[in-house]
């Protein structure tokens, strides 16, 4: 499977389970579930992408979903890097952690700072 031009062909590297996939695995519609957070390491960049190489360890969180798959291809748009001083595994599972205290303090309830 090749990454087209922006897209990053990746490995999963640690994974989280989410409150999301705990209520979807619950619900009598959910068949399968496919992971919503992962810290992963490209192994292919598309031609036309800059700024990141093989071997970047990177992190996304939300969609698109499928963090419970060994290798997937992602647009670059969805990614961060993860610097190495944090550990994967942690990396993994702030992902939506972050995004939801995020949503809280600045959509829910704006909080000054």
């Amino acid at each position: 499977m090749a990454a087209t031009v922006l897209d990053l062909y990746i490995t999963t590297f640690a994974l989280a389970v989410s409150q999301i996939d705990f209520i979807s695995a619950l619900s009598l519609s959910a068949s399968i579930l496919e992971g919503r957070e992962a810290v992963e390491t490209m192994t292919a960049v598309g031609p036309g992408l800059t700024g990141r190489s093989v071997g970047d360890v990177v992190a996304y969180g939300g969609n698109p979903m499928g963090s419970y798959t060994e290798e997937q291809i992602l647009p670059a748009s969805v990614v961060v890097s993860v610097p190495s001083s944090i550990d994967p595994i942690v990396g993994a599972s702030v992902m939506l952690k972050g995004m939801a205290a995020w949503f809280l303090l600045r959509q829910c309830f704006k909080v000054c700072l």
